[in-house]
């Protein structure tokens, strides 16, 4: 069984936020590989989703994701607005809320969601701006809502700020790991709820 999808953001035609000479696509599409095998290295099967250009398109990436079966996915992309903007946020499907039953246990794409938050803030030691629950209509609700696992989307920082984009190439590794090391431990927390 696969256990980790790891999604890159936008693709090699559409390359997403961009900024400081840097591009969503462009920086995951060398992260992946990086965080994959920080993620092997951590006991996860994983499976690294890229779009093709030729494919169709957004709408095409849960059906993508959800034939691979794994049983949790990060979609991964950066933020931009403007050059004062800073910082690192997680999206989740808004239905999703921490403890859902009652046991103690975080539960699917919040929990998923706020782990990874944490990790990406001690690594980078960039602004937390939180979570961000996704509903219709809004940035990766499509994504967040139509895969059949968990899915958590993050965003590191704002490709828009230069030391934010200074801090992620600086320390890419430290973030690599500190993801890795959240996912194993949805991994082994998910274990226990199958």
């Amino acid at each position: 069984m696969l256990d980790l999808a790891i999604i890159i953001g936008h693709r090699r035609g559409s390359q997403g936020a961009s900024g400081n000479s840097l591009t969503e696509y462009g920086f995951h599409a060398e992260f992946a590989p990086m965080l994959a095998e920080a993620c092997q290295d951590a006991g996860l099967s994983v499976a690294v989703v890229e779009r093709r250009d030729d494919s169709h398109g957004y709408r095409d990436l849960p059906a993508t994701v959800n034939a691979l079966k794994p049983r949790f996915a990060i979609s991964m992309h950066l933020n931009a607005h403007d050059s004062a903007a800073s910082g690192s946020e997680a999206l989740y499907w808004h239905t999703s809320k921490g403890d859902m039953n009652g046991d103690g246990v975080p539960d699917r794409s919040c929990a998923l969601a706020s782990m990874l938050q944490e990790a990406q803030c001690d690594a980078l030691g960039l602004k937390d701006r939180g979570l961000k629950p996704i509903e219709k209509g809004h940035r990766g609700w499509y994504l967040l809502a139509k895969t059949a696992m968990t899915c958590a989307l993050i965003e590191p920082c704002f490709v828009s700020n230069a030391y934010d984009v200074t801090t992620l190439l600086e320390h890419r590794r430290e973030l690599a790991s500190a993801l890795a090391t959240a996912a194993a431990e949805y991994s082994r927390i998910l274990g226990g709820q199958e």
